[in-house]
């Protein structure tokens, strides 16, 4: 059976992003205010604020009418190289060094 998100879940879902980015942002801004603004901690919040909007825009944009039990994902070629889609998703691939 495949899974769709109820109109619910979508706001929930929407909400939640936008609570996460509006404290990330907020943090950040607190880091600008007591930091250098060249601090790598300052730079790596302002990096993750825009990788928290980034998110919210795309699940702004998503289509959630369609299923969420999809098709098996196509192969992903690096390299050259068929990359097993299961290895990528647990994070166990290996790097190969030239």
């Amino acid at each position: 059976m495949k899974k769709t998100l109820s109109p619910d879940d979508q706001e929930e879902l929407l909400a939640r992003i936008t609570e996460a980015h509006n404290t990330v942002s907020d943090l950040a801004s607190q880091l600008r205010n007591r930091c250098s603004p060249k601090a790598s901690l300052v730079k790596n919040a302002v990096k993750a604020e825009r990788a928290v909007y980034q998110l919210k825009r795309e699940l702004q944009k998503f289509d959630f009418s369609a299923p969420l039990d999809g098709e098996a994902l196509p192969e992903v070629r690096r390299g050259g190289k068929v990359v097993d889609m299961e290895e990528l998703l647990r994070g166990t691939i290996r790097h190969d060094d030239p």
